[in-house]
Formats: structure tokens, sequence, C-alpha cells
């Protein structure tokens, strides 16, 4: 529908009584905003990917490389997406290593598969390892290949878009601040 757009907001703080306007209608106003395109305007990330390519939206300028068999520019639910086979298909990032020890960290992405189970992102060493996947009872995280957290979230594998995110307050080196999300909802939080 040509009525119809999709706008991404960036918003310092959102609080009950925040209020967020959107103006239209100037014709004559067809320049593009410089932070659309310089990366100022993820200054509070480490790397941000829309998936058309495998660039990296930030100015650290993190390009991925997709692995086995990776086909990008997939049509999505909003911009570009990935398509992944669920056997071999990954990303690396080879300048990144990951937010380790005490950090706040957060992992956001949209998913839409008939899978059972598969990876979503990874990062860190040997020794500190972050994992974050999906299976049959929703998103789980894990550190360095043990202690995994399982949200409960059925049907995560019904072919429809998901919103899946992983929140980790960094005053905590274990599972005890890691919260799981599926299409805005909590589905689970540590003890």
């Amino acid at each position: 529908d040509s009525n119809q757009s999709w706008v991404w907001v960036q918003v310092p703080k959102l609080n009950s009584q925040s209020k967020i306007t959107a103006y239209w209608g100037n014709d004559s106003n067809t320049t593009i905003p410089s932070y659309s395109k310089n990366g100022s305007t993820w200054t509070d990330f480490d790397g941000v990917w829309h998936l058309n390519d495998t660039n990296d939206s930030t100015a650290n300028l993190r390009t991925a490389t997709g692995n086995g068999g990776v086909n990008i520019g997939n049509s999505s639910l909003v911009g570009g997406g990935v398509l992944l086979d669920g056997l071999d298909d990954d990303f690396s990032v080879n300048e990144f290593k990951g937010t380790l020890s005490n950090n706040d960290r957060a992992i956001s992405m949209w998913i839409r598969s008939t899978a059972l189970s598969g990876g979503l992102s990874g990062w860190g060493t040997s020794s500190n390892r972050w994992d974050f996947s999906w299976n049959t009872t929703g998103p789980r995280a894990q550190i360095s290949n043990s202690n995994w957290e399982q949200g409960i979230f059925p049907k995560i594998n019904d072919d429809k878009w998901h919103h899946l995110a992983m929140s980790f307050d960094g005053n905590h080196s274990d599972f005890s601040a890691v919260k799981l999300f599926v299409d805005g909802k909590l589905t689970y939080v540590s003890n």
C-alpha cells in the first residue's frame, strides 16, 4: 500500500510520559539527513547489521562474513533479510571479539523459521563464550558451553516473524541478570 511507511526512531530514554511525534508533508525537503548514512545514529552500539548486505551500520565498520550458503538481501518483515539453511550457515565478524566481563549487553533481531532449533548469535572467547539460540520451547542463552537459561514460548518455529531479544545487566558476571524476550514479552528472568 502506497499510504504506509515503516519508520525507525532513536529515543534516548522512554518512560510512561514520553511522546513521539512525527511530521510529514514537506515535499521540498528531499535531503537525506547525514545521520542516516554516517553511523552517528548507532554510536551506542558495537555493531548493527540490517542485512541488505553484510556492512556494519555503526562507525566501527565491522563487516560480517557469510559462511556456508548464506543468502543475503532477501525480503523480510522490515528491510532486507538473510536466509540460512539451519545446518552450516552463519556470520562471523572477525574484528569484534564481543562484550566480555561484567559489561551490559543486549541482542535484538527478527527471525522467521520452521526449524525446531538453531543458533542466533555468539561472542567472546573460549573461556567466556556467550551464545544466544532457540529450541522448541523458546529462546535460550548459554555461557561457555554450560549453564543454559531457557525462555518459555512455544511455536517459535511457526513460520511467522518473531522479534527475539536478550539483555544482560552488567552488574553480574553470570546468568543472574539475563532476560529473554519474544515479541516484546518477557519470557524469562534469571533468579
